[in-house]
């Protein structure tokens, strides 16, 4: 019998990891990376290298799956809304304002 145990929650995860479709994902993730200071971290494509089947993204501690939408398998993308902790939230604004949204943009 083995006796090794393997952590429930990996090592730098949470008990609850959003996974994402979104349209244009390899777009979203350099967005994330431009405004909210994201690190990919992982990234696997289909076969033409077009769409992203899978890719783990890390804001702050926090880590994000996110992929493509590939409707013809029934995964499309949908709303969502993320809240986000930060230390200076005007440093925030200002690089999300950075990263391409308007002052008054509701996303």
């Amino acid at each position: 019998m083995n006796e090794h145990k393997v952590k429930a929650v990996p090592e730098g995860m949470h008990t609850v990891t959003p996974h994402l479709t979104i349209a244009g994902c390899g777009e979203a993730i350099a967005f994330f990376r431009e405004a909210f200071g994201a690190e990919e971290l992982q990234r696997m494509t289909e076969p033409s290298g077009t769409k992203i089947l899978h890719a783990m993204v890390r804001i702050g501690d926090s880590t994000l799956f996110v992929n493509d939408e590939f409707p013809e398998q029934g995964g499309v993308a949908r709303p969502f809304s993320p809240w986000l902790y930060v230390d200076d939230c005007d440093r925030a604004f200002a690089r999300r304002r950075c990263g391409g949204r308007r002052e008054d943009a509701a996303q």
